[in-house]
Parts: C-alpha cells; structure tokens; sequence
C-alpha cells in the first residue's frame, strides 16, 4: 500500500498546482500589471485548489465506500404479466483492484447489498479489475456469494481487456483476458 499511497499524494500535489494554474492564469495573462487584481485571482485560485484537493482527498478515503442504489421501474409495452414485479440487479465498475486484499470488507459490503435487492437476476457490466487478472486473487469466495434465482451475468468492460497495460508480448495479453473471462 505505500506505493498506492505515493501514488495518490503525487497526483494530488499535480492536480492541485494544476487546478491553481488553471484559475491563476487569467488573472496573470490580463492583468499583470495590475497586482491588487492579480492578488483576487490568487486567493481564488488557493482556495479553488484547496476545494479540488478536499474533494480528490474525500473520494479516495471515503467515496469508495459509499454505495449508491437507485430503484427503476421500467414500463414495456408487450412484455408478458409474468415479468410482472421482475427484479434486474445490475452492477458495475467494482475494481477489485482498488481493495487492499481479498479480507477487505468493503467486498462483503458489496455483495451484501447485491443480495440484499432480492434480484431474480443480476447483471455485473464491466470493469471487474483494474488492469490485472492477478487482482481477483483471494476474491473468489467472497464474490460467489452474488446469488439470484435466475442467474448471475457479466460482461466485459473496457478495464477488463487488460489495456491499460504494457504487456511482454500479446500472448501475455490474451492470457490474462482469459483469466478474467474464466473467473
């Protein structure tokens, strides 16, 4: 995890002078003659980064954890009475890369809260991992825990691929779908 963690204090060291410069900027390309206005967009670009940098802060030690569900009632003419009160669990974009290690009990969360719905089916649409197969190591029990009368399905996202990757050869790159298409 210490490499995660430099990883996230560089990016908000980045993206904080980054957002200063953005705000700065005007105020140094018309007005830098003028240093009491320069000194407004200064101060609005400290705390419009200070803003920018809580909320990166915010989402990385918090936001992950919070789950969001939203009930839709979908209306279709034609569709059979016995689709009546039919429950459609659909989920994406779980990383499990993310989680620190397959004891994380945001996992069991999770699929807790899949379960929870009472789905007759539940439909997982992409981005499984991150990047690697190797990252749903550990995951396996936890996550067949996902239960629904009529299935559990999942398709691939762009994450799953494996393209955010420099791989050794493109048989490296097939295997590893492989995997992530087996699990």
């Amino acid at each position: 995890t210490g490499m995660h963690e430099s990883i996230i204090a560089i990016f908000i060291i980045i993206f904080g002078k980054f957002s200063f410069f953005l705000v700065s900027a005007p105020g140094r390309l018309f007005f830098h003659c003028k240093k009491e206005i320069m000194r407004y967009f200064n101060i609005i670009a400290v705390l419009f980064s200070v803003f920018i940098i809580g909320c990166v802060l915010y989402s990385f030690i918090y936001g992950y954890k919070r789950y969001v569900v939203k009930e839709i009632t979908v209306y279709a003419k034609g569709l059979p009475k016995s689709y009546d009160g039919y429950r459609i669990v659909q989920f994406s974009d779980l990383h499990i890369g993310s989680f620190h290690n397959a004891n994380d009990k945001n996992v069991k969360r999770i699929v807790d809260l899949i379960n929870h719905q009472r789905g007759n089916m539940i439909v997982f649409t992409g981005d499984l991992i991150n990047v690697q197969a190797n990252e749903l190591n550990g995951f396996q029990k936890t996550l067949s825990q996902l239960n629904a009368p009529d299935g559990v399905y999942s398709i691939l996202g762009n994450h799953d691929y494996g393209k955010y990757r420099r791989w050794d050869s493109p048989q490296a790159e097939a295997a590893n779908l492989s995997r992530v298409k087996a699990f």
